[in-house]
């Protein structure tokens, strides 16, 4: 079901520019996202991903910023049980935030389309869709308060510990 709603949107330019706008929630980068998506999508995935700085810089608050909480959660693991391995911190951190940077847009346009087939695209009328993916897409603010507030805590124990 969800690759019939990926191929449908993929045919229906204007459609396709209408739902990543809502669902970004930055309308400066529907551009570029849709032109990704015009140019390297074949047979229903991505064949070229793109280095997302922010993700890399962010990693799980990146996330958590783009309404990903199911990858956040992921990532949140695996950075758990990597404190029980016996490896370089900054070995797993470097992996962990290259990782992230490559994974962010085919991630986030598999929440893109997955969210486009739970609001209905393709059954219902397409303002009805357009307000279920702005509520389902755009940012969570509250990952960047959160974000300083980690990293407050952070510095906090290494002066003062």
């Amino acid at each position: 079901m969800i690759n019939e709603v990926k191929s449908k949107l993929i045919a229906n330019d204007e459609e396709l520019k209408q739902l990543l706008e809502v669902h970004l929630g930055k309308p400066k980068q529907v551009e570029k996202i849709f032109q990704l998506i015009k140019n390297h999508y074949e047979n229903g995935r991505l064949k070229k991903s793109a280095f997302n700085i922010w993700a890399f810089l962010g990693g799980l608050f990146y996330f958590l910023y783009r309404k990903m909480y199911y990858t956040a959660g992921i990532i949140f693991v695996i950075m758990f049980i990597s404190t029980f391995i016996n490896v370089s911190s900054s070995a797993i951190s470097a992996g962990m935030s290259a990782g992230c940077a490559f994974a962010a847009l085919p991630l986030y346009l598999e929440k893109f389309f997955r969210d486009a087939e739970k609001s209905g695209y393709g059954q219902r009328p397409l303002e009805e869709v357009k307000q279920e993916m702005a509520k389902k897409g755009g940012y969570n603010n509250w990952a960047i308060l959160l974000l300083f507030l980690v990293t407050a805590i952070i510095v906090f124990a290494e002066v003062y510990a």
